[in-house]
Formats: C-alpha cells, structure tokens, sequence
C-alpha cells in the first residue's frame, strides 16, 4: 500500500510538466522561459535563459535598445518580418523576469 502511495505522488510530480520539474533554473528563469517561449523563442531552454542573460548585461554596459535588439535577432537567427519588434519583447521580458534593475527600458511588458 505505501509502495503504490509513493509510487503516485511520484508520478504526479512527473507529470506536472517539465519547466516545474527543471532542479536548473530559478523560478524567474522559468516565467521568463513561460513567458518568451510563445513568441517564438523555445528550443533550447539553457540556451534562451543564458540569452536573456545577456540582454541584462548588455543593459548594464549601456548598449542601445536597437544593438540588443540585434543581439536577439542574431542570437536565434530570427529573420520574421517584424524580427525587431519580437526582440523587443524578448528583451522587456527579460528585464522584467532576469534583471528588474532595468525594468521599463523597453517600454512595459
């Protein structure tokens, strides 16, 4: 009875999905994961927190919105016809989520 007990709570936990199970990344890593997937900026989880990562310290040197936006572009080879306004988006969702020092320099969210 207690095997089968355990053996459902694990199995509950498993399902919960993969992002709530992720030991690697922080809960503002995992909403900005949420949150910038769903423009097109999935794949690789690591590889877009690190980006997002980026975004903040490029913030912190004073680079200009239009070379971060590039840096996004460029880092995922992103090529949509609106490229710019998505890296956009990217980047406010990783000041709001990664770096909140440099909330509103993008605009709002």
């Amino acid at each position: 009875m207690m095997l089968a007990l355990v053996s459902s709570v694990f199995v509950s936990g498993a399902l919960a999905g993969p992002a709530s199970a992720d030991p690697f990344l922080t809960k503002d890593e995992l909403n900005f994961i949420g949150a910038v997937a769903p423009e097109g900026y999935g794949g690789d989880v690591y590889a877009t927190v690190r980006a997002g990562h980026e975004v903040c310290s490029l913030l912190d040197q004073g680079l200009t919105h239009v070379a971060i936006q590039r840096f996004v572009a460029d880092t995922f080879s992103d090529r949509r016809q609106n490229a710019d306004y998505y890296a956009a988006l990217f980047s406010q969702y990783a000041s709001y989520n990664l770096c909140p020092r440099h909330i509103g320099e993008f605009g709002q969210v």
